[in-house]
């Protein structure tokens, strides 16, 4: 799943969660949300994109347990894969940018 606006990281992470790992959560009724039914559901604009607290809330709201957890480490973020939970980065290099962290390959 690519995403379909420069600013809708944010839905499409969200995305590609429900539909890889075939969550549920709250969510029966929306079956797999459109990116464009999250972009509204999470207020995400050109201006703003999706703001962490909308990516929390959306994962909170919807039957899931979600935390935001700065300056993480790899080992930090293995541990996590290792519990089976789902990670979604906010890297930047020139801005903010919403990525899925799958896997490492176990290489440093």
């Amino acid at each position: 799943m690519k995403q379909k606006k420069n600013y809708t990281c944010g839905p499409s992470t969200i995305r590609f969660i429900i539909n890889e790992y075939k969550l549920e959560g709250n969510l029966t009724n929306w079956d797999i949300p459109s990116e464009f039914e999250l972009e509204e559901y999470l207020d995400c604009t050109p201006q703003k994109g999706t703001t962490i607290k909308e990516m929390t809330d959306f994962w909170n709201d919807n039957g899931f347990q979600c935390q935001f957890k700065e300056n993480q480490k790899l080992d930090d973020l293995l541990s996590h894969k290792e519990k089976g939970d789902k990670i979604i980065l906010l890297v930047s290099l020139d801005v903010p940018h919403y990525v899925v962290y799958a896997h490492n390959d176990n290489q440093r």
